[in-house]
């Protein structure tokens, strides 16, 4: 059966924690479902309600992100909201993803 047409994609990539990572691929397991997907179920939620500047600020002082970058295919909507998020907070969008996913699931259990 091919897959449904949801319009044009393109890449995002993420800088992650080792923590959040290691508790995205627990969650990817637990579901059956890739770790793009746990990340972009997140994403789409956290996006609803974008931290503040002072957040993000105080974030980066507790979470140190990997070097590695972990590539997701996104929509071109949810790519723009992300787009203007970085320039209103005048960051590079690798990392100011990064951050937010990164501190959502550190907070997890």
């Amino acid at each position: 059966m091919p897959k449904i047409n949801r319009g044009t994609t393109v890449k995002l990539s993420i800088r992650l924690s080792a923590i959040a990572k290691q508790k995205i691929e627990y969650a990817a397991k637990n579901l059956g479902i890739s770790l793009a997907g746990v990340i972009l179920f997140e994403l789409t939620k956290l996006l609803k309600n974008p931290p503040t500047l002072s957040e993000i600020a105080d974030i980066e002082n507790r979470i140190t992100l990997e070097r590695k970058h972990f590539v997701v295919t996104v929509n071109e909507a949810l790519m723009e909201r992300v787009n203007n998020l970085a320039e209103d907070f005048d960051q590079k969008k690798n990392v100011l993803i990064g951050y937010m996913v990164s501190d959502h699931f550190e907070k997890l259990c």
